[in-house]
């Protein structure tokens, strides 16, 4: 297993922030539009134009909340985890589904599984956009070889 390179910059983190928000935030409304749909799995209880306008309203609160959490949470732990020299994209995904969980404790409506699932893509997401696969080679990605 290979390991990226390790050092990122303000304007990778700023972008790796908003991209693990937005993966995370949209798997959140995904989750809560299909439970609008199905409410006890055998009929549907809300009609497409209803599901498009609870989406709509619901994006930009989720995000803004998300974003939050990621600023507040997130970022903290990370950047103890980054001074430890734990920068991996398992320990990324470890982080989001740990805080996830902790977030999932909190008293209002529950969705465990998903705040967890969506803790753990954010963090893939924000890890690959600030350490993921950095060009070296004057903005050609190198080639691999699938023999070695």
């Amino acid at each position: 297993m290979t390991v990226a390179d390790d050092r990122t910059t303000i304007a990778r983190a700023v972008i790796a922030v908003l991209a693990g928000s937005f993966a995370g935030s949209a798997l959140i409304v995904l989750s809560l539009t299909l439970d609008g749909v199905i409410a006890d799995g055998k009929t549907v209880t809300a009609v497409p134009g209803q599901i498009f306008n609870m989406a709509i309203i619901l994006v930009p609160l989720v995000f803004i909340a998300f974003t939050a959490a990621a600023l507040f949470i997130a970022v903290p732990c990370w950047s103890v985890l980054h001074l430890m020299g734990r920068r991996t994209w398992v320990e990324a995904m470890l982080l989001g589904g740990l805080i996830g969980c902790a977030v999932s404790l909190l008293p209002g409506p529950g969705h465990a599984p998903t705040l967890v699932f969506s803790g753990m893509i954010a963090a893939l997401t924000a890890w690959r956009a600030a350490y993921g696969r950095q060009r070296k080679t004057g903005g050609i990605a190198p080639a691999r070889s699938i023999t070695s």
